[in-house]
């Protein structure tokens, strides 16, 4: 037979064959138990990445460092999933939104290096946008996140303009120590040792002004200073001023500010034990480069100075009548020049709706000082009071894209006021984007597309795609654009039904856009399941596929331990039916699609029960079918001898294979299929004939012991 087909005129053995195939199949549907199925294999998961994500941290997270330091700082991916792999992409850091006093360099990378500014000390906050690839063996996803860090930046510890207030002797007034603490880390630690007395502490809250009074004047008054803060760190200072002791007159000076300025008159009092008009004076007002008598009243003087340095002031006192008692006292005056004011170049790119960092230089001047800063024509200002010259960060804040010109004025304690200082600040767009999101079918899930452009904001551009579901890891889902224009993103996710797709953009001034759509590639897999009434002798299900990507793979399996096992090639309606014993009972249907993605659903049914039979069929059945099947099969036979020698046209596929099926209830197919073929009707119609009666519920189909379909004749409901 070389071509399969069973030539006539020749003694053929499958009606034989079709005995011994059919036989052992017979005996369990008459005696109403169900044929043994194997188990319906585990549905096959979807490839996934775990469901929490790599984290992003600041290394160091905290810190403290002295004004002017150079810290480096990295950024760090931690808790990658187990077996994964984390693949960075891209680094944005920017100053943090709580405050920020210094400067980063580079803006992109790993690794940076933040310069701490100011001459205040107080925290400093910045921060880091990262995007990394998850690898987990052939998929991926990408991830965006954030982190923050605040440092300590700890200013120079120093101790300015440290003078004593001293009351005249006799009098009981304690003497009083003044002073400014610049710098360092609070709180303060404020000792002053007097000099002919014990020591006076006391603990200042923050950095500024302090006052600390317990010193009384005589001929040991020397007051020295020692200020320690929250790190240990330790400044002295020693008040110049002194005063003797002759008889009943005491006098000692008041000035008017303990910092002198070029240009403006400093008063100083002249506080005395006796009556102003007991004694008669003489003040010297002694700067670098030249001496000058003060002009003098009964009890005060003012000294004009020409050059900033240190003054020295005294003033020599004598009673006007006898013992003509005289007193001697001196002060010793810082003279500051007048102050002064630059910007330099903004640490951070500026951008509208952002804010930008301007580096404001101050120099002279008598602290503190108070600086503030705007844009000509916008309506944002910065203002900020320092309590020494240096180098401080104003934060501006621009309404409008364009060249802003950045004007800064300071005041300084006496009210002088530097000549104002300009510059012009290019302010860029505020970051603008917009994407476009397709998915469509693919051979390994939903192929994702973006298509983006970049409208404005301060280049070079970083920029993400984020689906929140795993995709292969050949995907182009990250990148960089050097300025403004397209950008495009694609890859392929092992996912159906509706996908959230976001995509992130971040800039060089650390501004970030974000878009999140949904799309739908592969529609997602829905399965639905209706319990008919079954054949005579077994159960039926109506199963519903819609979605999903085809081919599917179909297991019906019954409480009572009948299976069902089918491909289906497309979605759609489809029945399975299988033989049981009469009576309730649950069939759970799972169906998987080609990207391994499941759906079950579980329904109940009756099974119908088989036509009445004579008790004795459990013993005989088997025999009595075993002769039905030689009877039809001696029929056949005599049916083939009578035939004319001239093949006529095919048969009617489904009345013959009702005519072999029906009197057996229960032939192996490829038998069926065979005496079908005999009968005249070709092969190829015969097995189409069986799969269309399966589909139609007209013939039942379910496994034998060793795998061959067994079928058997029903007749429709």
């Amino acid at each position: 037979m070389p071509d399969g087909r069973v030539r006539r005129g020749r003694r053929s053995w499958a009606p034989l064959a079709a005995l011994a195939l059919v036989a052992p199949g017979l005996i369990a549907p008459s005696a109403g138990v169900p044929l043994p199925a194997p188990d319906a294999p585990a549905a096959r998961a979807p490839a996934t990445v775990p469901t929490y994500a790599p984290q992003l941290e600041i290394d160091p997270a905290s810190w403290w460092t002295d004004t002017g330091n150079v810290t480096p700082v990295t950024a760090v991916w931690t808790a990658a999933p187990p077996g994964c792999r984390l693949v960075p992409l891209w680094y944005r850091w920017s100053p943090g939104s709580t405050g920020f006093e210094g400067e980063l360099a580079p803006l992109a990378g790993p690794t940076t290096n933040f310069t701490a500014l100011g001459g205040t000390s107080g925290p400093s906050s910045l921060d880091v946008v990262g995007a990394s690839q998850v690898v987990c063996g052939r998929d991926s996803t990408t991830v965006v996140a954030r982190a923050s860090a605040t440092y300590a930046v700890d200013a120079a510890l120093s101790i300015r303009a440290v003078h004593a207030v001293l009351p005249p002797a006799g009098s009981g007034l304690s003497a009083e120590a003044l002073g400014t603490i610049v710098g360092g880390r609070a709180p303060y630690l404020v000792s002053v040792d007097w000099g002919d007395g014990p020591t006076t502490s006391v603990t200042v809250s923050s950095a500024g002004n302090f006052s600390v009074s317990g010193g009384s004047v005589g001929p040991g008054f020397d007051p020295r200073v020692t200020v320690s803060d929250a790190a240990g760190v330790v400044a002295r200072a020693r008040s110049e001023e002194n005063g003797t002791v002759g008889g009943p007159l005491q006098i000692a000076l008041v000035p008017s500010s303990w910092s002198a300025e070029v240009g403006v008159p400093l008063r100083i009092a002249i506080v005395s034990s006796v009556a102003a008009d007991a004694f008669s004076t003489a003040a010297v007002c002694e700067e670098v480069g030249g001496r000058s008598d003060a002009a003098l009243d009964a009890d005060d003087f003012a000294c004009d100075f020409a050059t900033p340095g240190t003054a020295n002031i005294s003033v020599t006192a004598e009673e006007t009548g006898f013992p003509y008692a005289s007193a001697y006292a001196q002060l010793i005056e810082p003279v500051a020049p007048l102050p002064t004011v630059a910007i330099g170049n903004a640490t951070v790119p500026g951008e509208t709706g952002r804010t930008s960092y301007v580096p404001v230089t101050v120099a002279g001047g008598v602290p503190p000082l108070r600086l503030r800063a705007g844009f000509e024509g916008n309506d944002s200002t910065a203002a900020r009071r320092v309590a020494t010259d240096g180098t401080y960060l104003l934060a501006m804040n621009a309404s409008r894209p364009g060249t802003e010109e950045a004007v800064v004025s300071v005041v300084d304690a006496l009210g002088v006021a530097a000549t104002n200082a300009s510059a012009p600040i290019e302010i860029a767009p505020a970051l603008a984007a917009a994407t476009r999101v397709g998915a469509t079918p693919a051979s390994g899930g939903t192929a994702i597309a973006v298509a983006g452009s970049i409208v404005a904001g301060v280049p070079p551009f970083d920029w993400a795609m984020v689906p929140d579901t795993p995709v292969v890891g050949n995907s182009t889902s990250a990148g960089t654009a050097v300025g403004p224009g397209p950008f495009a993103a694609s890859s392929t996710a092992h996912a159906e039904g509706p996908i959230n797709v976001s995509v992130d953009l971040v800039d060089a001034a650390g501004a970030e856009w974000s878009s999140t759509e949904s799309v739908v590639g592969v529609p997602a897999l829905l399965l639905t399941a209706v319990g008919r009434t079954g054949p005579a002798g077994g159960w039926s299900v109506e199963v519903g596929v819609v979605g999903g990507a085809p081919p599917f793979e179909l297991w019906a399996n019954g409480t009572d331990g009948t299976s069902v096992q089918r491909s289906i090639g497309a979605d759609g309606d489809s029945t399975v039916s299988a033989p049981s014993a009469a009576g309730p009972l649950t069939i759970e249907v799972t169906v998987v699609d080609r990207l391994g993605v499941a759906a079950t659903a579980n329904v109940s049914v009756v099974a119908t029960p088989l036509a009445a039979v004579s008790p004795l069929v459990g013993e005989v059945g088997a025999i009595a079918t075993i002769v039905g099947v030689a009877a039809v099969v001696v029929g056949w036979r005599r049916r083939r001898g009578r035939r004319p020698p001239v093949d006529p046209a095919p048969p009617d596929p489904v009345p013959v294979i009702r005519g072999i099926v029906e009197p057996a209830d229960g032939v192996d197919r490829g038998t069926v299929e065979l005496l079908a073929e005999e009968e005249g009707v070709p092969i190829e119609a015969a097995r189409a004939a069986v799969d269309r009666l399966i589909a139609d519920g007209r013939l039942q189909a379910e496994r034998g012991d060793d795998g061959e379909e067994i079928l058997a004749w029903r007749d429709p409901p």
